[in-house]
C-alpha cells in the first residue's frame, strides 16, 4: 500500500503502467491538485518510490497532462 499513489478523488496507482493508464482519464483538476508551480507529486512518487529518475525529471518539465502522459508513455515503452 505504501508503494501506491492515491490520486485525489481518483484511482490508486501502484506502477508506472497504472499512471500511464490513468493520466488520460484524469481531470485537469485532479492533475493540477498534484502538479503545481511548487510541487509535482507524480514526479516525486516516480523518483522516490519507483526509482525512475529519468521519468521523474521528464515529469518535472511536463506542464500539462498531455506532456506528462507522453513522458510516462515513452518510459513504459522501454519495458515492452
Amino acid at each position: 500500500g505504501h508503494m501506491c499513489f492515491w490520486v485525489n478523488n481518483g484511482p490508486i496507482l501502484c506502477s508506472l503502467t497504472d499512471l500511464h493508464k490513468a493520466l488520460p482519464n484524469m481531470s485537469e483538476a485532479q492533475f493540477k491538485h498534484h502538479v503545481s508551480g511548487v510541487k509535482n507529486d507524480f514526479a516525486a512518487w516516480v523518483k522516490s518510490t519507483l526509482c525512475e529518475d529519468m521519468c521523474a525529471q521528464g515529469l518535472l518539465k511536463a506542464k500539462t497532462k498531455n506532456d506528462a502522459a507522453k513522458v510516462v508513455a515513452s518510459t513504459v515503452a522501454k519495458y515492452k
